[in-house]
């Protein structure tokens, strides 16, 4: 069982003079549990891509194949592949809508046919696992701070158990806490099976999380591969937009320079080769 992207190309306004080419011939495949990172400068093709993968836009060529069964637009099992790849827009909060968290959150369940007992069980984990108290059900979503809105409206997604959560730049206007109270909710649910599926523009943020990268420019697919592979290649050829770690900037200038240090972005295992090195020497 995965998600299958194979070959998909997808122009907006086709045919007409605002005729724009969004994705050229992209592939790659997202397997239950693995946590994938799409990276690329603003326009790169991002957020179309995300929308591909839960049938909300249908690619101009190519398909998008989930758990066997290709996304095409009337397709008699849309339905319940939407269930199974739940999608989060950059600032989930801005999709809330109900006048309280409970009929919120019992949205998608009904929309897809959850009988009200399950949905109920369903959403009773899913306010534990987002460190979320029962009391938060019977009140209105916009009275709620920021930081609780965000977790309610992924939770909203989250009670229909999807297999394959999509986000499209799940960090954006939270501070360095919220993005980590956000990432340990995310390895939870991928310990669970659940794929992850993160759009983003900033590769630091997703290295130590993600096990493979897929990395866009102006619409290509310029790599696909884990993150230490994808480092040698981005430090040797830079991608439009992308900024790398300055540890990583740093350890390839050391190694420019002729030392011998990991090509890495994590600072502690750069000091301690740095460490090795001068010690080789003076010894």
């Amino acid at each position: 069982m995965s998600i299958k992207v194979c070959n998909v190309s997808y122009v907006y306004h086709r045919d007409t003079p605002l005729e724009t080419v969004s994705l050229r011939d992209v592939s790659f495949d997202v397997d239950p549990g693995e946590w994938i990172a799409v990276v690329g400068h603003t326009g790169s093709g991002k957020t179309t891509l995300a929308q591909m993968l839960n049938g909300l836009l249908f690619p101009t060529s190519g398909e998008v194949v989930v758990d066997g069964l290709k996304l095409y637009p009337k397709a008699p099992h849309l339905k319940s592949l939407r269930r199974k790849v739940g999608l989060v827009f950059q600032y989930p909060e801005h999709q809330l809508f109900a006048e309280t968290v409970l009929d919120e959150m019992m949205y998608a369940p009904k929309n897809f046919g959850i009988p009200e007992d399950e949905a109920r069980r369903n959403i009773e984990k899913t306010l534990e696992l987002f460190d979320l108290d029962e009391n938060v059900l019977s009140k209105n979503p916009f009275e709620l701070s920021g930081g609780q809105r965000r977790k309610v409206a992924l939770a909203s997604i989250m009670v229909v158990e999807p297999d394959y959560l999509v986000l499209d730049e799940p960090t954006a206007g939270l501070d360095w806490k919220g993005r980590e109270a956000l990432f340990s909710i995310l390895e939870d649910f991928r310990t669970k099976g659940t794929a992850i599926v993160q759009i983003t523009h900033d590769i630091e943020m997703v290295l130590d999380h993600c096990d493979k990268l897929l990395v866009l420019e102006n619409g290509r697919k310029k790599l696909w591969g884990t993150p230490a592979e994808a480092i040698e290649e981005l430090a040797e050829k830079p991608v439009k937009g992308l900024v790398l770690p300055e540890v990583l900037e740093f350890a390839h200038s050391l190694r420019n320079a002729g030392l011998n240090v990991p090509l890495t972005w994590d600072e502690k295992s750069l000091l301690e080769a740095i460490e090795r090195e001068v010690s080789s020497c003076i010894s």
